[in-house]
């Protein structure tokens, strides 16, 4: 371990800096010598005077630097120090000239005048009252994010969330975390409630107190909308709520009334249950658009949009005789359920189709697009991530974008993923006279939400999705509620169109769903292979085997492109995290380097910090909706874009010298550097969890069934699975799991207020 130096030192010069983190490369002066010194350092400006703790490291491509993992602003000693300080850019107008005339007049009190008595500047020619009053302001925020820095670092909160923070509340930041600390565990910074709860403690905060418990009680409902629930009921709140808190709460405390009058909740008395007032205005939004499109609500809600609603001036037979006549030009003979499918989509405002694999849905959609463009009309298609849009592009030779896009999403940093802000709404809807939306059971109510508002009302929608599969990784259960509402026309597909060309994976993935046992066919050449190993040491070591000989010799498959495997857990043996660091050493070495010709001529060089994580030609998965991050694309250099979503799909192609920065490819177009800054955003991806892959198919599935909570292994899980395989799937596991997974069909329930509101079964208070 390199041994820890302290400098006094003085900032001479700012090289590079990030202004989101704060990483910065500086020159410093020494009474020894001048040195580069790279670390966080927010806000500093030359002619600062600093102590630091680090230690000298060498880069391959800058040299000796000075690696700082401590510092301390010093007190300016110095009449020079403080001019160059405050002509250093801090305070614009003032330059090195005039920062002489103010220094030469106050002296070593500079600084406490421009801070405290800034109106005393205006002593100095060419200094009028109102530019003094901005230079106090900005010294007094200098002053008061590096008080944050000091207070927060002290419960290992580290200095870009720091930065995070003092963005979010402004220059009051530190007053308001003193007055209620509890706040830092709501504002979507990654600060949890126990660190929230550690800084109240040790400011005083009684382990009784309202806010405490308050906080507690609105942590308890967040992490139950994460987890899908848009409400719970009011026991199994109270009861997570003591133990979070380690305090029993009772609702006949004279306490719980104040409890349920938090402006952030809202209590059904009637129902026993409370929601976040967020969850419940969205759930509640979307009833009111949906019951209005489907002309469902009252003559008083209904009237406003009755006016422009699409008219049927073709009746149910025209319409009919329309799309026979498409069929009859396709080279496909379509049967009377497609037929009557479409005629359904075409003849209400709102409808839903759902089906399982090979059912049609596809032929549905395309058919629906051909009809609309022979009549000269707009239409837009949609999926929930980037990798179902993409898929459905392919599938219906039809643009498609993901429903951000569509929304045309507008990125601002200070907004979480509740509250996105989107330039299409109901003042700005979006242009179109049909608008499909695929992988529907994909659709959390904050997205729901944003759609319902953009939708023009004289506008079809049409939802296409399987309700059979897992519900949507964010909150609520839009699809299952809207069918089990019975308020808008349901297509259910159910005759299977693929079994007929004997696809065994469409076969099994249908029986399964409907409690059979799969049909195996253990040939070389087979769509659905069984491969039984007991202990998870053995489905491991078969994983391996299967990627780094089999699929590659026998089936010339590219491990990287075609091959994704599929567990339902991210912890174990055959977990991903463990697959995925098993998988990346077995794999790297031998896989082909795609690295595109282009690429190293389109990268601008970072210096920054970051761990030996990846390889180049690892497989990576963001993690997260990120909507700034640029892109450029390999193609040509001067097309770049914003955002990278959460469950994209990419490729390292290059890792930066000293492993400062990695760079990864996605749609085999764009390539997004990733470096200290935002590198926990991504994460390997040779294996991920059944859960992250809905949306998407894959050439071949590799699908591990390890020992697991019954929780996870349900048979909408395994359904789930199967579907996801277009070519072949290789079924890594033991008959018993396999047979307790067909049996187990209790499906993860989810608290949801949405088929209520819709048959108005629930009002708000």
């Amino acid at each position: 371990m390199d041994e820890k130096i302290v400098l006094q030192c003085t900032v001479e010069n700012i090289i590079y800096r990030n202004e989101k983190n704060g990483y910065t490369v500086c020159e410093m002066n020494s009474d020894d010598d001048d040195f580069v010194a790279v670390g966080v350092l927010p806000h500093i400006q030359e002619g600062e005077q600093m102590e630091l703790s680090g230690c000298y490291t060498t880069h391959p491509e800058y040299g000796q630097q000075f690696k700082i993992e401590e510092y301390i602003r010093k007190s300016f000693t110095t009449k020079e120090a403080i001019e160059r300080y405050i002509s250093s850019g801090i305070l614009r107008g003032i330059g090195i000239k005039l920062a002489k005339k103010i220094v030469a007049k106050f002296g070593m009190d500079t600084l406490e005048i421009i801070k405290n008595t800034p109106c005393k500047l205006t002593e100095i020619k060419g200094i009028k009252e109102e530019k003094a009053i901005e230079y106090s302001v900005i010294l007094h925020n200098k002053e008061n994010i590096q008080n944050l820095i000091l207070f927060l670092s002290a419960f290992d909160i580290g200095q870009s969330t720091c930065i995070r923070i003092e963005k979010h509340f402004g220059d009051t930041a530190l007053a308001k975390i003193k007055e209620n600390p509890y706040c830092l565990s709501q504002i979507g910074l990654g600060i949890d409630f126990m660190k929230s709860d550690q800084i109240a403690l040790s400011l005083g905060f009684d382990l009784s107190s309202a806010l405490r418990v308050q906080s507690a009680m609105i942590t308890v409902l967040y992490i139950a909308l994460y987890n899908g629930n848009t409400y719970l009921n009011l026991e199994v709140l109270l009861n997570e709520t003591s133990k979070l808190i380690d305090n029993k709460i009772n609702r006949d405390e004279a306490s719980f009334e104040s409890l349920m009058t938090d402006e952030r909740i809202i209590y059904f008395i009637d129902l026993n249950i409370v929601a976040l007032k967020i969850a419940f205005n969205t759930e509640n939004s979307i009833s009111k658009s949906i019951k209005i499109r489907a002309r469902t609500d009252d003559e008083k809600d209904c009237k406003s949009i009755k006016k422009t609603h699409l008219k049927r001036t073709d009746d149910i037979s025209i319409v009919r005789e329309n799309v026979l006549n498409i069929c009859g030009q396709q080279s496909i003979n379509y049967d009377d359920d497609q037929i009557n499918s479409i005629c359904e989509c075409l003849c209400n405002p709102i409808t839903i189709i759902t089906g399982g694999p090979g059912t049609g849905k596809t032929t549905i959609i395309s058919l629906l697009c051909q009809y609309m463009k022979k009549k000269g009309k707009i239409v837009s298609l949609a999926a929930p991530t980037g990798r179902a849009a993409k898929r459905m592009q392919e599938t219906t030779n039809s643009d498609s974008k993901t429903i951000h896009r569509l929304l045309e999403v507008q990125y601002r940093p200070d907004v979480d993923d509740f509250n996105l802000i989107f330039a299409r709404n109901s003042d700005n809807p979006i242009e179109a006279d049909l608008i499909i939306i695929d992988e529907a059971s994909m659709l959390d109510i904050f997205l729901m939400n944003h759609l319902m508002n953009a939708v023009p009302p004289d506008c079809l929608l049409v939802f296409v999705g399987d309700e059979n599969q897992l519900p949507s990784v964010g909150a609520g259960n839009v699809l299952k509620d809207m069918i089990a509402s019975k308020i808008i026309p349901v297509v259910e597909l159910k005759k299977v169109y693929r079994q007929e060309t004997g696809s065994l994976i469409v076969q099994n993935s249908h029986d399964i769903l409907h409690g059979k046992y799969p049909t195996f066919d253990q040939k070389i050449d087979s769509e659905f292979m069984f491969i039984s190993k007991y202990s998870d040491e053995d489905k491991l070591q078969s994983i391996l085997s299967l990627c780094t000989k089999v699929l590659k010799q026998h089936y010339h498959a590219d491990i990287i492109r075609d091959v994704q495997i599929l567990t339902p857990t991210r912890k174990g043996l055959c977990g991903t995290k463990e697959l995925n660091s098993f998988l990346q050493k077995a794999l790297n070495d031998s896989a082909v380097n795609h690295i595109p010709d282009m690429t190293k001529s389109i990268i601008k060089k970072q210096s920054t910090n970051l761990l030996n994580t990846y390889k180049i030609n690892d497989k990576v998965m963001q993690t997260r909706n990120n909507y700034e991050i640029k892109w450029i694309s390999i193609k040509d250099s001067k097309v770049t874009g914003n955002g990278v979503f959460n469950g994209d799909m990419g490729i390292v192609v290059l890792i930066g010298s000293n492993c400062e920065s990695i760079h990864v490819l996605f749609d085999e177009e764009k390539i997004v550097e990733y470096n200290n800054t935002n590198i926990e955003e991504i994460e390997l991806a040779y294996a991920i969890t059944v859960h992250k892959s809905q949306g998407s198919e894959y050439p071949i599935v590799v699908l591990v069934l390890p020992h697991a909570p019954d929780i996870l292994m349900t048979r909408n899980l395994l359904y789930t699975a199967l579907s996801r395989a277009k070519e072949k799937l290789f079924l890594v596991t033991e008959k018993n799991i396999l047979m307790k997974m067909i049996s187990n069909t209790s499906i993860t329930r989810r608290n949801t207020l949405l088929e209520k509101l819709l048959t108005d079964n629930i009002k708000a208070n």
